[in-house]
C-alpha cells in the first residue's frame, strides 16, 4: 500500500523534477538517483545509497526491456494476424490480453521497485530524499534554452 501510495505522489508531484513524474516514468527519478552526481550531492546520498540505486536501476532496467521486447513482439503478431486474409479472432483476442497482462507487468515492475526503495531506506530517510527531491532544479541543456 506504501509503494502504491508513493508512486501516485511522484505522478502528481509538481516541482522541478515535474517532467520525470508527468511522464510517469519513475526509472527517470531512480536513474537520476543512481547515476546523476549533480541529483546525489543535492540530495546528500551516501556511497552505500549510490550503489543501492544503481543496483535498483540496472535491475529494474532490465526487467523493464524484457517486457518491452515482449510487448513488441505481441503487437507484431496482432498486426499479422490482423493483416491475414482470414483473420483469426480468438488469436486476435488472445494476443490483445496478453499485450494487457505485460503491460499490467510493467507497471507492477516499477511500484515493486520503489517498495524496495522505501523498504530499504526506511520511511524517514525515504522522505528526506523526497524533499530534497522538490528543490532540485534542472539544468539548462544549451545556453540560452528554456525549459
Amino acid at each position: 500500500m506504501n509503494s502504491l501510495i508513493f508512486l501516485l505522489f511522484l505522478i502528481n508531484q509538481p516541482g522541478p523534477l515535474q517532467k520525470m513524474f508527468l511522464r510517469r516514468n519513475p526509472e527517470l527519478i531512480i536513474r537520476a538517483l543512481a547515476m546523476e552526481p549533480r541529483v546525489q550531492e543535492k540530495v546528500g546520498l551516501s556511497e552505500d545509497e549510490i550503489n543501492f540505486f544503481k543496483d535498483i536501476y540496472f535491475e529494474t532496467r532490465k526487467t523493464t526491456e524484457r517486457i518491452k521486447s515482449e510487448i513488441r513482439l505481441r503487437e507484431i503478431e496482432l498486426e499479422e494476424v490482423m493483416q491475414s486474409e482470414k483473420i483469426d479472432f480468438d488469436k486476435a483476442e488472445k494476443l490483445i490480453k496478453e499485450l494487457g497482462d505485460l503491460n499490467t507487468e510493467l507497471r507492477l515492475n516499477q511500484i515493486r521497485s520503489f517498495r524496495k526503495i522505501y523498504e530499504e531506506l526506511g520511511e524517514k530517510r525515504f522522505n528526506e530524499i523526497r524533499e530534497k527531491l522538490k528543490e532540485i532544479k534542472p539544468e539548462r541543456r544549451f545556453p540560452g534554452s528554456k525549459r
